[in-house]
């Protein structure tokens, strides 16, 4: 007689991705009642009452189901082999509330009254925005959920023939799509990130085997390990989630009529959005290079170029804080990794901003003989001197 069945192999960063997921459920759960309640709310002028409370109460049902399969599942110690039932049936429900959401456009927004099309859309955008960080672990759900909603956007406003709508209605499918993609890269960050993480955990174990006197040494690297994998999530979602929002504001600024100072305006905002993005990514190589998994890239680097990237990504905080940001350079060229040093040039600015809030804060190159010094001077508070011999350690 045969023996049962092996249990099937899952892959670890898809186990630790769908863990984590289930324990983002219970703030999901949260949202759902904020937005519905808004929702209704904005309907209650313009739809029957019997309408409204069926669709709220489909809503609430999901979201619910959503809250209890989550404390099922952390209620008990799940094996690695059961995950992916668990990831089926998220998927499963999100595919319901994103018809349940569709047909709650469908029956709440009314062309000829534009008011509730507007206020409709405002709270679909929202639940889009708001799913894809946490469906970047599995990014099936926001694919169930965001198409559905939509594709019934766009086909109830194509369905009207007006010319202005049929426009809202491509352009909010376009951003379901884009929401779409940016779940999609955020989930390629966090699988690189924990397999990261994973990495450094496989170093740290073979280092304890092979000698017992590295122990000191395996504990500062669990320690590192962990840093960096916190870096990295906080990376993933503290900077991505503004992103998003920066997105969606830019993009309806660029669809109104305005004259040429106001699009200059726009445009210096999808450019900033733009060196955000880069900038999140060199946080990203950064880490990496620490891991040795990536190794600099020296090329001649203009200083002027640079500093006028890191001009335009912190002037405006430092405007906010009232704080006089100086960037000085001669027209330097300097041999280096042009990611790297750009992102070691803004962490003492955003570092001196942060601590400054009164004065100025200068970034100078300056050379020195065959080398390039790079120098910078603040009004803040400083460094206690009890810190001193702390600040070249990781993430201090």
């Amino acid at each position: 007689m045969s023996g049962p069945a092996p249990m099937p192999v899952i892959d670890p960063i898809k186990a630790v991705m769908i863990r984590t997921l289930m324990l983002q459920i219970g703030s999901q759960t949260a949202a759902g009642f904020v937005v519905t309640g808004y929702m209704v709310g904005t309907a209650l002028a313009f739809t029957s009452a019997a309408v409204i409370t069926a669709w709220a109460v489909s809503v609430l049902i999901v979201v619910l189901a959503r809250w209890q399969m989550s404390r099922r599942f952390l209620r008990t110690a799940q094996p690695d082999a059961a995950l992916p039932r668990w990831a089926r049936i998220y998927t499963v429900l999100m595919t319901i509330s994103g018809f349940i959401w569709a047909i709650g456009f469908l029956v709440l927004a009314h062309p000829e009254q534009p008011i509730t099309v507007a206020l409709t859309l405002s709270c679909l955008y929202s639940v889009a925005a708001g799913s894809t960080p946490s469906c970047a672990y599995h990014p099936p759900a926001i694919v169930a959920m965001v198409g559905p909603i939509y594709a019934a956007i766009l086909g109830k406003l194509l369905w009207t023939g007006d010319f202005e709508y049929i426009l809202l209605g491509s352009a909010s499918a376009l951003y379901g799509v884009t929401m779409i993609s940016y779940c999609r890269v955020q989930s390629k960050t966090l699988r690189e990130g924990f397999r990261i993480r994973f990495e450094n955990a496989e170093l740290v174990e073979r280092l304890r085997r092979e000698t017992a006197a590295a122990d000191e040494a395996r504990q500062a690297a669990e320690q590192a390990n962990l840093a960096k994998s916190q870096f990295l999530a906080a990376a993933s979602h503290d900077l991505r989630q503004p992103l998003y929002a920066l997105g969606l504001f830019s993009s309806s600024l660029d669809e109104l009529r305005l004259d040429g100072d106001g699009r200059d305006v726009v445009r210096r905002i999808q450019d900033s959005i733009g060196l955000m993005e880069s900038s999140f990514d060199g946080l990203l190589d950064l880490s990496k290079l620490e891991a040795g998994i990536v190794k600099p890239r020296p090329a001649p680097v203009d200083v002027d170029a640079m500093f006028d990237r890191i001009s335009q990504l912190f002037r405006p905080l430092a405007l906010e804080r009232g704080v006089d940001l100086r960037l000085r350079s001669d027209g330097e060229h300097v041999l280096s990794d042009a990611v790297l040093l750009d992102q070691v040039a803004g962490n003492l600015v955003s570092n001196a901003l942060r601590a400054t809030t009164r004065g100025g804060v200068m970034l100078a190159a300056r050379r020195r003989g065959d080398a390039l010094r790079f120098e910078i001077w603040d009004t803040g508070s400083g460094i206690a001197e009890d810190d001193l011999a702390r600040i070249f350690d990781d993430y201090v």
